[in-house]
This record gives structure tokens, sequence and C-alpha cells, in this order.
């Protein structure tokens, strides 16, 4: 009896496999008409393939940042829909999410276009018409023109993923967690040179960068990466050479084995093989090889070091910096303190250089000291120069690293190497002392020099305005004194009004001089003396010295011409 079970589950197994091959070949099998759609959230919302293996459209993204959206793409189908396996994606992290009102049509004029709210949008760029679609149980997903031949496949385009058959050409190159939130965080190209590389995604993909290579640049050709579907064998051959990334799996003729060569997002490119009879996934190879996520450069970002516990990494900030996400901390870190002025006298005063034990870093550093010294002269050289942030002393040497630290990662002890970080004595959450700065001019802008003029001009206008009126009233108060003066008719010794004459009484009363005593000869002299000095014409008044020598009597004094001002 038992017998007998297992040879029909064999030749039921056989049938199904005979119809999968034959459906994958069968470019007239579930065909896909024009004017065909899907939807996200209204069926239909994906086209199988013949066996049901994969289906291309629309599915839910599992990202904290993406929950609830939608992206479109080819995944393996697995029973437990949670557990589907993306293979494809035809929108990538850049792409505004889709939502429940998007549409993906086959339109009646032979184009995939994907309609959104916004616009729509040519999922598949070709000039040729397509007459129908399909999804293949290989997982590609093709368009036909009106002779069944393939215009364009998925296959060509890989986005994370090369499924069995499919190859990475020349030049191409997959991108980990194509469409997921951790996006283009690393970089697995084909090179020029017939290299297959590993690089961090935001890098330009020089050999300092490079964290794995196949090192198969010895013969500079054409070469592809391909997965053997039969076998699972990883390759990379041109015309004439291969070379072997994993020789071919034990799990070929055991079942459905559905293989799969994908760039996680941990940077690691690994080989795996889907039992579907069995509902088993098996990592076939990985590289980098080993478990150690540490040795993938990238995986921490800037400025952090990477720690790994055995089981998974830790990315942990440098002294003097702080994480740029606390809810990322691979995304990197950023320094907590602010740079001063270099130029300034005090620069060194704002930082002390912190050894790191057991640290190392993957740079290019800008200086590397061409003779030996010793540590405490590496470290001050970093203190003193701008552009350092971390000084490593090998061997006698001193190399400088400026900012960014980039692949910082923990290594056994060392006791020829010490590694120093220069660190702020103050963060950024601090009162940073300010240095002695020479004096500033201050700037005034043109609206308060206007403001200053204006107020200037005003207190000017009544300063002025107030001492004319000032002198109007004391030139008012003046003339109305001399004119009661003249009512009253004693105008007394008042000098301030005007010449008068006085009689000899009030002479002899105010100047209490006994003037029967005085020569009148000497009187007339003076008064003669005084008419000279008053002369209207300038060039008749006498010198001060002919003024002396009149009165004094050593020269006679002329009688002077009447003044024509005066009236005797």
């Amino acid at each position: 009896m038992m017998g007998a079970n297992v040879a029909a589950a064999t030749v039921a197994l056989l049938l199904l496999i005979t119809t999968i091959s034959s459906s994958s070949q069968d470019p007239h099998h579930n065909q896909i008409p024009l004017g065909s759609a899907l939807y996200p959230t209204t069926q239909p919302t994906s086209w199988l393939s013949p066996s049901g293996l994969f289906a291309f459209g629309f599915f839910q993204q599992q990202q904290a940042n993406h929950n609830g959206d939608f992206a479109l793409g080819i995944w393996l189908v697995d029973g437990n829909r949670s557990k589907n396996t993306v293979v494809w994606t035809a929108t990538s992290n850049d792409d505004p999410p889709l939502t429940p009102n998007a549409k993906l049509e086959l339109t009646k004029q032979g184009k995939l276009v994907l309609q959104t709210q916004e616009s729509n949008h040519l999922i598949v760029n070709t000039s040729e018409t397509a007459y129908s679609a399909s999804m293949l149980d290989s997982g590609n997903f093709v368009l036909y023109d009106q002779n069944s031949t393939i215009i364009w496949q998925s296959f060509d385009y890989p986005t994370d993923t090369i499924l069995g058959g499919q190859s990475l050409g020349y030049e191409a190159q997959l991108l980990s967690g194509f469409g997921s939130s951790a996006s283009r965080r690393f970089i697995l190209a084909m090179q020029f040179d017939g290299n297959l590389v590993l690089y961090p995604g935001d890098t330009a993909k020089k050999p300092i960068d490079s964290y794995w290579s196949s090192g198969t640049s010895y013969i500079p050709s054409y070469k592809h990466l391909y997965l053997d579907a039969n076998h699972g064998s990883l390759l990379i051959k041109d015309k004439s050479n291969r070379t072997f990334l994993y020789s071919g799996s034990s799990l070929s003729g055991r079942g459905i084995i559905i293989y799969r060569a994908t760039l996680d997002t941990d940077g690691f490119f690994r080989l795996y093989a889907h039992d579907i009879n069995n509902a088993n996934l098996a990592t076939l190879g990985a590289w980098p090889e080993g478990n150690n996520s540490c040795s993938v450069k990238g995986i921490c970002g800037h400025n952090s070091i990477c720690e790994f516990d055995g089981k998974k990494p830790h990315c942990k900030c440098l002294p003097g910096f702080d994480y740029v996400d606390p809810k990322q901390h691979y995304i990197g870190c950023r320094r907590n303190i602010s740079q001063p002025n270099c130029s300034g006298k005090d620069y060194i005063g704002f930082y002390n250089m912190v050894p790191e034990p057991n640290l190392v870093w993957a740079d290019r550093p800008y200086y590397a000291a061409a003779k030996k010294s010793q540590k405490e002269e590496c470290a001050f050289s970093c203190l003193v120069d701008c552009k350092c942030w971390a000084a490593l002393y090998t061997n006698g040497l001193c190399i400088r690293q400026e900012p960014p630290l980039r692949y910082a990662r923990s290594t056994v002890q060392d006791e020829h190497s010490s590694a120093f970080l220069k660190v702020g004595n103050m963060t950024l959450n601090s009162p940073m002392p300010v240095p002695d700065q020479p004096p500033q001019k201050s700037s005034t802008s043109n609206k308060a020099i206007l403001r200053i003029i204006l107020v200037t001009s005003i207190f000017t206008l009544i300063f002025c305005s107030t001492i004319g009126i000032s002198c109007h009233l004391m030139s008012k108060i003046r003339v109305l004194k001399y004119k009661r003066l003249l009512e009253i008719g004693d105008l007394g010794l008042n000098e301030e009004v005007a010449l008068r004459r006085f009689s000899y009484t009030e002479l002899k009363r105010a100047t209490n001089v006994h003037w029967e005593e005085v020569d009148k000869n000497v009187v007339e002299n003076m008064v003669k003396v005084a008419l000279w000095c008053i002369q209207d014409e300038p060039v008749l008044r006498p010198s001060m010295k002919s003024v002396v020598l009149m009165l004094e009597g050593v020269t006679d004094v002329p009688v002077p011409p009447s003044p024509t001002s005066i009236s005797m």
C-alpha cells in the first residue's frame, strides 16, 4: 500500500515538473491580453505564473515608513502571503509610495502603464508595441510582439536579485533592498574589468571602498554573473572562461528547487535555495565569507564603530559624536560640538586627544608621515592641525585622518598601534567659552542711519529755534527797559544803553576826583586825544604809540576835526 502511494506521488510530481517546464517554454500559455489591469486592493491584484510559483502585481510594503503603502513587483509565492519573497521591483524607494487608488494596465496601445493620482508612468520603456504579456514560472515577466517574440523582460533589469537562468550583465549592478527603506546601501557591480565587487552604496566605487571582490580581473573581457537554474551553480563566465563562486547544489533532483542570489540589506551577497515541496529555505553560500557583519564596509555609517556580538552588528558613535537618528544607529553619527575658528589663538584649547584602544579604520588618510615619530608627537600633530580629527600611530609612523571617519571597527589588541581622536571639551548642549576676540566694528543698517539723521535734524531744529526765540525776547526786554528809563527821565550810569552827556557835577560825583586840582591843559589834551581816536576815517586815527606820546606831553596835540557822527 505504501509503495503504491509513493509511486502515485512520484507520478504526480513528474507531471507537475513536466507542466511547469512546458508552460515556461510556451509563450501562448497563460497569456495576458491587451486591456488587462491590476489594482492594489481590488481583484485582480496580480498575474500568476502557470504553476502559481511567481506573481507580478501589487504587494503591500512592510517597512515602518511605508506601512500601508503598496509597491509593484515580482515575488515568489508562499502559502503564507506574509512570507512572500520579492525578487524584482518596478518602483524604487525614491518613487512616491503607491496608494490603493493606483492602477496597472496593459493598454490597448500595447503599453504597460502605472496610473496614479499624480501621473501616468511607463513601467516598460520600449519603442516596440506589445501584443500580450506573460508571467513565466522562471520568475521572468515578459512582453511579446505580434509574432510572440519577447520584446522586453524583467530578467534584463535585475534590482537586488538574480534567479535561476538569469545573468548580471557586463557593467550591470545589484542594489541592496531595492524598493525598501534600506535601499541602495550596498552595491554588487559586475565591472568592466571582469571583477565582481561589493561596495557601500554611498561611495565612488574606488578600490579602497570595496569589501569583497571575485578576483577575476586577470582576463579582461565581457564577463557576466550567471546562476544556473538546474543545479544552482553560481559562476562568472565569458565565451571561453568560467569561474565558479558556487559549483552546484546537492538538492537537485529532490523536487522543485528555486535558486536565487540576492544582495541583502546587511551587505552580504547570498545564494539561496527554496525547496518548494518541503517549504524550506537553505543558504548555500555568502560573500564575503563568514557571518561577521562588521567585515562589511558601510554597515555602520560615518563616525561610528561596528561591534559584532556573534549574532548581529551594533553601531556605536565614536567619542565626541552623537547619533544622527537615535532610532536608526546604522545611519551614522555627527559631531556634538561646534568647531571654533581654526585661526583663533585658543583653538587647541577646545580639544583633547583621546586615545582609543583597538580601533582601526580603512580609509585613505590625507597625510602620512615620511619619518618615524613618537605617539605623543603623532597625537599633538593632529591636535594643532585643523583638518585632522583622528590620528593612527602604527609601527612608529603617523597618519592623520580628516572627517568623516569611515569604516571604523574594533580589532585585536596591538601594542604597536594606537589611535587618537580629537574630542571637544564642550558639547553642543553646554555653553561654549568664547575666546578673546578683537573688537569688531558694529554695522548699522540703512534704515537705522535714516532714523538717526531724522532724530538729529529734529533736535537741531528745536535747539536753533530756542536760541532764536531767546535772542528775540532778550532784545525786546532791552528795548522795553530803555523806553522805561526814558519815561522816568533818569538814565543813571547805565552804560548798556547809549552814550550821553554828563555835567560837571555828575562827573565829580561819579569819579570822586577833585577837579579843581587838575590842570585844565591836561584835561584839554586828553579830550583832544579822545576826539582823534573817534575820527570816522581810520587813517586819521593815531596809533597807540602816538596816543601815549601825546598824553605824556612829549608831542603836541593838534586840534582835531569835529566828528561827523556826533553832534557836539
